[in-house]
């Protein structure tokens, strides 16, 4: 029976069983979107499909290190203060339409309601299974689009070396690998991450299992960063070679999945090779037996220092109010100021004649936008085109708000060579006008893009600064309306970049003041 009073004791059935499983239950309502776009990126990504398996593994981990600690029930005070950390976080990414902000609350609300339940000294003695569960979490889709592309230049690099130690000549644009008659272009999917993500999980297991010194554990994890990226590296060079001796068949198909599931076995072994010479350095020096797999017996705990239960209630109480408003976020459609739609959106601006363009219905269902637009105008005078697309969102939430053009332009295959922000000076009496820059290609073809974001008063660049001001606004005016807008002009063979540059400032400055009853302030 739990006993009342200061020490405020509860029957572990209630404290380990039935709080923790309704705390779980309202925290599975509470991040039900984001949890479903993890397990959907579980399911369909090959740089995430280990995701299954991290749940479980934790899970294991924390079993097992929960049988040798000693540490005995205490408060749980600091996991409270993570546990509420990850709701603030849910509910702001909820708020803010920020899914990614909304999915590392989930990480903190599990290792929080883990320690608050446990308390604070026994979930710092288990510390790597509740680590292990971030290696669940997706890397924001716009930190792991940068992070691709620097990974993509860095391997075109070296893979490239590779081909020339063969005596291939090759010049090297970008990603773009010429072998002369055969251009290669390493793609997203040729960045490493689809190994590097995997492998970097199995090196934290490692390091995990390893018995030795703390700098040992902290190189078998960290080396699985430039193990990546030289084997990554390779393939690509290889790819290349073969290539050249056997034509474009040996980039595509089953050579090309061959060739991965290769390289990722190949990195494994060269994991296990390092781990293997560590061993050399003092204690055991058998690799099997360096790596802990036993299941050990249960340790003695320390005895308990009281107020062990207050922070479990605490955290299911907090659970229940969380949960309890959590449907009062939802912004109504009616927050929105009125604006035009754009089906009367004018066709003719000044000089410029604009014809619809067809935007595809997957698109379009992965968008969710409210309003849209997309039109191709011309300059009648020199026949020369700008592509504008807005699309227009009456509330955001998770799962319907604007996507960044960082992650839907090489979704379309387009490779960003150049991207910043820059300050366009216009003629018209707004004056001056902050916009993202972005130079793209594809094979060929390049192009020059500007975009920004717009609505609520503010003109931002900015993607970040944007989703701050999103949840002010929603907290204090009860509108996350928006919109992106983005203009797009060819790069042509015949001209410089300075003229495609010229080419879009124009049609901005007459733009710009026919947005403003599509966007309202």
């Amino acid at each position: 029976m739990p006993s009342i009073g200061p020490g405020l004791q509860l029957a572990p059935v209630v404290r380990y069983g039935i709080l923790p499983a309704i705390a779980l239950l309202l925290g599975g309502y509470i991040f039900w979107t984001p949890l479903k776009v993890i397990v959907g990126i579980w399911t369909t990504s090959e740089e995430y499909n280990y995701g299954p398996l991290i749940p479980v593994l934790a899970a294991a981990m924390l079993a097992r290190d929960l049988r040798r600690s000693t540490a005995g029930e205490g408060p749980g005070w600091i996991g409270f203060s993570l546990l509420l950390i990850g709701l603030v976080f849910g509910v702001f990414g909820k708020v803010a339409a920020f899914v990614y902000l909304a999915e590392i609350g989930i990480f903190f609300f599990l290792v929080g309601l883990f320690a608050s339940v446990a308390g604070d000294a026994r979930a710092r003695s288990v510390w790597p299974g509740l680590l292990y569960l971030g290696f669940g979490i997706p890397l924001a889709r716009l930190l792991q689009a940068n992070l691709s592309a620097h990974l993509q230049l860095i391997s075109s690099q070296i893979g490239a070396g590779t081909i020339r130690i063969f005596g291939i000549p090759v010049f090297l644009d970008g990603n773009i690998i010429d072998l002369g008659a055969i251009q290669l272009e390493v793609a997203a999917a040729c960045s490493g991450l689809r190994y590097l993500f995997p492998l970097a999980s199995f090196g934290f297991l490692c390091a995990y299992l390893y018995r030795g010194p703390a700098w040992q554990r902290v190189l078998i994890l960290f080396s699985t960063v430039p193990i990546t990226i030289l084997l990554n590296s390779l393939r690509i060079g290889v790819t290349g070679i073969l290539v050249d001796r056997f034509g474009i068949e040996a980039a595509q198909g089953f050579f090309h999945d061959f060739e991965g599931w290769l390289i990722f076995c190949g990195c494994v072994a060269i994991l296990f090779l390092e781990i293997k010479i560590l061993c050399l350095f003092g204690g055991d020096r058998a690799l099997l037996r360096r790596l802990d797999f036993s299941w050990p017996p249960s340790a003695p705990k320390q005895p308990g220092r009281g107020t062990a239960s207050k922070s479990a209630i605490a955290a299911l109480l907090v659970v229940v109010a969380t949960a309890a408003v959590f449907p009062m976020l939802k912004l109504p459609d009616a927050t929105a100021p009125a604006r035009a739609e754009f089906s009367h959106f004018p066709r003719n601006i000044d000089r410029w004649s604009g014809t619809d363009l067809a935007v595809d219905a997957v698109a379009l269902d992965s968008l969710k936008p409210t309003d849209y637009l997309s039109v191709n105008f011309v300059d009648l005078a020199q026949k020369q085109a700008v592509a504008l697309w807005v699309a227009y969102y009456s509330t955001q939430e998770i799962g319907e708000a604007i996507h960044s053009p960082r992650i839907c332009i090489p979704a379309g295959g387009w490779r960003i060579s150049e991207i910043r922000p820059v300050t366009v000076t216009l003629a018209d009496e707004a004056g001056a006008l902050t916009v993202n820059r972005a130079i793209i290609q594809k094979g060929n073809e390049k192009a020059l893009v500007y975009y920004w974001f717009q609505g609520r008063g503010r003109i931002e660049a900015n993607e970040f600064v944007v989703k701050l001001h999103l949840m002010g606004d929603a907290m204090l005016r009860q509108r996350t309306d928006g919109a992106l807008v983005r203009l797009v002009t060819p790069i042509l063979e015949t001209e410089q970049v300075a003229a495609s540059e010229q080419r879009l400032q124009s049609f901005l400055a007459e733009l710009r003041p026919q947005l403003t009853p599509y966007l309202p302030d």
